[in-house]
């Protein structure tokens, strides 16, 4: 099957869905931001995202091919899916999240059913893996923290941007702004209130905010009060974008997670974000 959009190209060979060595998408033009994701559903379930490999060959000067290997399935099960490919905004195919133009069934007979839940019986759904796909990496250096209240949930605590920079597959550019109104907890965990203004290289706006934890140890309240740290306490957080610049406005539909650490003694912040698909 072929599709075309906004200048993008993209060829996939509907029969080759349930091959060894996966599902091949090729990509006209050739970028190194290109990234595929194949959109699927089971019995017309919900919709799945299976995230595609760049494959080393063949490559030509104008194109590059991904591969995507579908995790098991049940026998007989009907499988819709649609390979998509996104750079910078463009989208091809532009389908609707209902389109799914090809499918195939798994070979084999279909499980028996279950009985229904009934009074006596609770069904529990199996869990569901969590992909993700990495975002960019960020190194934030921050002032020094400024405790200047003490209140019945902590200390609350500032922490200001210096300068800071990030990169990644599709975005790069600087923190313009930060600040973090931090709680730090009796227990130790310090509550992250962060907002931010990134600038991208090509002159994008994309605003900022997450909260999470920062793990400065059973005796991290007391010992922040001191001025005591650890060397290197990790910080885990979910980061949410919004930008109305339309080259960066896939970013104002992903949640994203991201883990680090901040080096105190040059406090240096560093972590890398991921998209949760």
């Amino acid at each position: 099957m072929d599709f075309y959009n906004e200048g993008m190209s993209l060829r996939f060979d509907a029969n080759g869905a349930l091959a060894e060595d996966g599902l091949k998408v090729t990509v006209v033009p050739r970028h190194p931001g290109n990234v595929v994701v194949v959109h699927y559903r089971v019995d017309g379930g919900r919709s799945e995202m299976l995230p595609a490999t760049a494959v080393s060959s063949p490559w030509t000067a104008e194109s590059q091919q991904f591969c995507a290997v579908f995790p098991p399935l049940p026998p007989g099960a009907l499988v819709e899916y649609r390979p998509v490919c996104e750079n910078a905004g463009r989208r091809v195919p532009a389908l609707g999240p209902a389109d799914f133009p090809a499918c195939f069934r798994v070979p084999g007979a279909p499980a028996p059913a279950e009985p229904p839940a009934g009074p006596n019986r609770t069904r529990v759904a199996a869990p569901e893996p969590l992909v993700t796909e990495y975002l960019m990496s960020v190194s934030a250096f921050v002032s020094k923290p400024e405790v200047f209240v003490e209140t019945p949930e902590g200390l609350r605590v500032t922490w200001e941007l210096v300068s800071g920079t990030f990169e990644g597959p599709r975005l790069r550019g600087v923190v313009r702004e930060a600040v973090d109104l931090m709680t730090i907890r009796r227990d130790g965990i310090g509550v992250m209130d962060v907002q931010a203004i990134l600038e991208t290289h090509d002159g994008a706006f994309i605003y900022d905010t997450y909260s999470g934890i920062f793990e400065l140890g059973e005796d991290g309240y007391e010992n922040f009060r001191a001025g005591r740290y650890p060397k290197a306490p990790p910080a885990r957080a979910a980061p949410k974008y919004v930008t109305v610049d339309a080259r960066y406005t896939w970013m104002n539909r992903i949640q994203a997670v991201l883990a680090g650490q901040v080096f105190m003694d040059t406090l240096n912040f560093v972590y890398d974000a991921y998209i949760v698909k």
